[in-house]
């Protein structure tokens, strides 16, 4: 299976086996090699966030500060550089993360409350954000999975700080230790630290070992500050390199001549500055981005003589969305009244379900308004399907498709004209993803064909959207902005939504543990099921069908296997069965979809050659627990709990002929008697009838284009209608 290797977490806190680290170390390095080649990071637009050294104030773009006419500084922002700013929240989390690490009162030196911090997001294993005060990057607040705790990692610029505060308590004035995460070298090794070279044992004058493996590291010398990395050892393993006076003890990642204290205390005086200051000083970016989003709104209505809606989520960019729509409406002589429409999941946050409400009450008569709820549809469907995944999100379609398509149905048929679709505006960024980035600004969704998409805020990053909201707040007091959002929240939807890293979920345990804990309940049942080890729950394994890139680096260095591999058990012919989504998946990118279920999983291994015989080109990963056929047209995978996906670009595809051949397969390998009829009805011979199993020539098998093997297979007739759609009945329950 092609996987995305060139992704490595550079922050994975692996088993500190010198075994594991060396298996660890060979990724990194071939993960280097191939990151020189062309695969990168994916563009999702440009990176225009600026700030003034002056006034010290983040600016949308620009080259000259509006204010005092100062040139602009770029930070250093990683793709794909969708900054937000920190709230007080945010901050707060910082702050204690800070003190818990390096000493109380590191929090408040660091992030003081009279700075703006913006806060940029780049691809990890879990959360991993920049860190920019005073327009310089400060380091990097991440959430270690394996601890289970946050972390900051200083860059040259935070460990000044961090220096600079430790000084002025003396906490360098001990004869043999220092604070944690500090390590003094000697100043015969100094000159090879200076060059970036990893931190040795016989160097080491001072260190504080409490540390674990890839925890950060602030290298001084008595000269002062040389450079920052992270352990390559934890504890037990310093200590014994200490001992022996050999090992590589950390290594760095920003370097330079030392940096003397003196220096480092020349601190640069930097004028309060708050969140409304910064809304000052980017008003004509603001007032720009809003004329440039109202214009669109209102040439693609004229454009499209349809009824007009909002789709709202509960969120912020739904929010901005609306805004737009509304000002665009209220300044021109349009007579239609938009809509605006909520699809309930039966997943939301109860902030959530609130704030549609009082946004709804908030637009009064400006809007119609329309809601779908799913109810309690997606436990029904876990019951059938386990928890989604990543790979494999059933619960799109059933939950949020299929409540919109119903609403549109209902504007549609509302109308007194005879039309076929509606017009709906979507706040959809492009600096979300890689696949809302290839999205136009007008465009069909071919999952909700029914709607023409308008993206006004496409081109808007975060901070840009927060700026707006915020200015739109303080003009009008009573816009209801979500509150979860000035509680850590940073996004909204599913509250079980697999997209969500650890650190999000951890935050929803502590401001929803009813909810968060019923989740968790339902994890355990099925971990036990299906007799999968407690880190699949524990490192949030649930979330993926397959392991690819990273998430599979990461679960081969687990002291255990967490691959699934299903509990053997009594099973009949007539509980085979296969249970399918209606429809297609709108999370999805491109063709169409189908996900489905085998009620009794086959075992993978055996299975594998009689799958062969429905098509001779499909492929076995047996590292990563999965059968797979990937063609032109069509793309197939089977994991090892029984979870199918499958895509297809033709619509017209019989998917369902495919699936119930396949499942005749299935029922064959578990319940075959060797009664010879296959052998005889083969019209190419391809099967012959040994004494302990049956043997297939693949290479002679016509394999979907005959199946007379399965057709004339008396187990066939037997499970041949098993195969269950799940929909909605009209009393709202799940068939299946």
């Amino acid at each position: 299976m092609k996987h995305a290797k060139w992704m490595i977490s550079h922050r994975i806190s692996f088993i500190t086996t010198e075994k594991t680290r060396e298996k660890h170390e060979r990724c990194e390095m071939g993960t280097k090699q191939q990151r020189k080649g062309s695969r990168r990071v994916p563009y999702l637009g440009k990176i225009t966030t600026k700030w003034c050294p002056k006034c010290d104030m983040p600016l949308i773009r620009g080259t000259e500060c509006p204010d005092c006419g100062t040139k602009l500084e770029s930070p250093h922002i990683a793709p794909p550089g969708d900054v937000k700013i920190a709230f007080e929240y945010d901050k707060d989390l910082i702050r204690q993360t800070c003190d818990e690490m390096f000493g109380k009162g590191i929090g408040n030196y660091l992030i003081p409350s009279s700075s703006v911090i913006l806060l940029n997001k780049i691809g990890d294993l879990d959360l991993n954000y920049q860190v920019f005060e005073h327009g310089k990057r400060i380091g990097n607040f991440t959430y270690d999975i394996m601890q289970g705790e946050y972390k900051f990692f200083p860059t040259l610029e935070g460990a000044k700080i961090i220096f600079k505060y430790l000084s002025t308590i003396d906490a360098f004035n001990q004869e043999t230790t220092l604070p944690r995460f500090f390590v003094e070298y000697t100043l015969e090794a100094e000159k090879y630290a200076v060059k970036g070279l990893s931190i040795l044992a016989p160097g080491i004058k001072k260190i504080n070992t409490l540390v674990n493996y890839k925890d950060p590291c602030i290298v001084i010398s008595r000269n002062g500050l040389i450079g920052v990395g992270y352990f390559t050892a934890d504890q037990e393993e310093i200590e014994r390199m200490l001992e022996e006076n050999y090992g590589k003890i950390a290594k760095l990642k920003e370097y330079g001549e030392a940096i003397p204290l003196a220096e480092i205390s020349k601190q640069e005086i930097y004028p309060p500055v708050t969140i409304d200051d910064v809304i000052t000083i980017n008003s004509q970016f603001i007032s720009k981005n809003e004329e440039s989003a109202i214009s669109f709104i209102r040439k693609t209505v004229k454009r499209h003589d349809l009824p007009v809606a909002v789709a709202y989520s509960g969120g912020k960019d739904s929010l901005a969305t609306l805004l737009l729509v509304l000002k665009a409406f209220n300044t021109t002589r349009e007579e239609r009244i938009p809509y605006i429409f909520f699809a309930d999941t039966g997943l939301e946050l109860p902030e959530v379900l609130e704030n549609v409400d009082s946004v709804i009450n908030w637009v009064n008569d400006k809007m119609k308004a329309k809601i779908e709820s799913a109810g309690k549809k997606f436990w029904e469907l876990a019951r059938l399907f386990g928890p989604p995944g990543r790979d494999f999100r059933y619960c799109c379609h059933a939950l949020k498709a299929s409540q919109i398509n119903e609403i549109v149905d209902a504007i549609i048929s509302e109308s007194d004209r005879d039309i076929e679709r509606i017009l709906v505006f979507l706040g959809q960024r492009r600096y979300e993803s890689f696949s809302r980035a290839k999205d136009g600004k007008i465009y069909v969704n071919s999952y909700i064909p029914k709607q023409i998409i308008g993206a006004p805020i496409k081109d808007w990053n975060a901070f840009e959207e927060w700026l707006y909201l915020l200015r739109e707040k303080m003009r009008d007091p009573s816009l209801p902005i979500n509150s979860l959002y000035f509680h850590g929240h940073d996004r909204l939807g599913c509250y079980l939504c697999p997209a969500q890293n650890l650190a999000d979920m951890e935050r929803t345990g502590n401001t929803h543990p009813d909810l968060y804990n019923n989740w968790i309940s339902f994890l355990h049942q099925y971990q036990q099921e299906h007799g999968f080890p407690l880190e699949w729950i524990k490192y949030g394994l649930w979330r993926f069908k397959e392991y690819t890139g990273q998430w599979k680096i990461f679960v081969e260095a687990l002291p255990k296997a967490v691959i699934p591999q299903r509990r053997e058990r009594e099973k009949s012919l007539e509980e085979v069965k296969l249970m399918i989504t209606r429809g297609v998946s709108p999370c999805t990118s491109g063709g169409f979809s189908v996900k489905a279920k085998i009620s009794i999983p086959p075992m993978l291994e055996e299975f594998y050659p009689w799958f062969l015989l429905l098509d001779k080109r499909g492929e076995m990963d047996a590292d990563s627990g999965v059968i797979y056929l990937d063609r032109n047209e069509i793309k197939f995978i089977l994991f090892a709990d029984g979870a199918i996906f499958m895509q297809f670009h033709d619509g017209k595809l019989e998917y369902r002929a495919f699936l119930q051949h396949f499942l005749g397969l299935v029922a064959r390998s578990m319940f075959c008697k060797k009664c010879g009829v296959c052998v005889n009805v083969c019209p190419t011979q391809s099967i012959k009838n040994d004494k302990n199993a049956l043997l297939f020539n693949q290479d002679k098998c016509l394999g979907l284009k005959c199946q007379q093997c399965t057709e004339h297979c008396p187990i066939y007739h037997v499970i041949r209608n098993n195969i269950i759609e799940v929909g909605e009945n009209e009393d709202g329950s799940i068939t299946g």
